[in-house]
């Protein structure tokens, strides 16, 4: 297996911090926060973060993540293209081949959830331009559904929809096991995906009731919760998937770690669950 680690994971800290904590305890790719880029470009020049990257070996897969770009007000298509420019010129600046799209997220009390037919209609419209910018930029576009109830695309159905249009099948998927876990509790979900799967995020869902899961405040280490994570393992295997999987957790307990300890405990959990993963599939 090849493993990475998202910066969500580690977000205590900021760029610089987690690329020498991820770096000293062994991990060689990561995936990158964009809300942490923006913040530390404002004080280290892209060039030393660049060097530094470099400096542990390590391999940027993905900027995770483009979130709320495809739920702005309608109108707002400058607006989004301007920031998708500025996140292409950031990924070709620190070598970033990939972009993470999320769906839809809707407060309710301040912009009222569209209509199904609506949300179709600017996810494919709001898809478009980002990809056609990225491409231009040469780099890939990956759309991550979310199954949790405040965002809008995330069972087969409607992803396929949308990225059955001609301008989009192109677009991989970001595939998350506790964001998908809620769909039917089983990895016979992925089959049901039509474009190829981009990467991994690697999770557990608690062992909580069902209506105390949350999109961040319910995930665990894989293997260490109830969504028996071998067999999405084995599933993405079976259908293709030969490259990374990302731990991407939102612990509290973790971000009370120091950095360096935290990636610590990341890299024994993941080569912990690799060995039990490979015993098992």
């Amino acid at each position: 297996m090849k493993i990475a680690i998202n910066e969500n994971s580690l977000f205590n800290c900021n760029f610089v911090e987690f690329i020498h904590a991820v770096g000293k305890a062994g991990f060689k790719c990561v995936e990158i926060s964009y809300p942490k880029i923006l913040e530390i470009v404002r004080y280290v020049s892209i060039s030393e973060l660049r060097s530094l990257v470099k400096s542990y070996g390590i391999e940027i897969i993905t900027m995770n993540a483009f979130e709320n770009a495809l739920a702005f007000p309608l109108g707002s298509e400058n607006i989004i293209a301007s920031e998708t420019m500025l996140l292409a010129n950031l990924c070709n600046a620190i070598e970033c081949p990939a972009v993470i799209i999320v769906a839809h997220k809707w407060i309710d009390d301040v912009t009222p959830k569209p209509a199904p037919e609506e949300i179709y209609s600017l996810t494919t419209q709001r898809l478009v331009l980002i990809k056609d910018i990225l491409k231009e930029h040469n780099i890939e576009s990956y759309f991550e559904p979310i199954s949790y109830p405040e965002f809008t695309v995330a069972s087969p159905d409607v992803v396929n929809n949308i990225l059955s249009d001609n301008r989009l099948k192109e677009i991989k998927l970001a595939q998350d096991i506790h964001n998908l876990y809620p769909l039917e509790k089983s990895a016979n979900v992925l089959n049901k995906y039509n474009n190829k799967i981009g990467v991994v995020h690697l999770n557990d869902t608690m062992n909580v009731p069902e209506k105390e899961q949350h999109v961040t405040n319910t995930r665990t280490f894989p293997g260490e919760g109830i969504a028996n994570v071998s067999d999405w393992i084995k599933k993405v295997k079976e259908i293709g998937f030969n490259g990374y999987y990302s731990l991407e957790i939102f612990s509290k307990e973790i971000y009370m770690m120091r950095p360096d300890e935290a990636a610590v405990l990341c890299k024994k959990k993941m080569d912990k669950f690799c060995i039990d993963c490979n015993d098992s599939i």
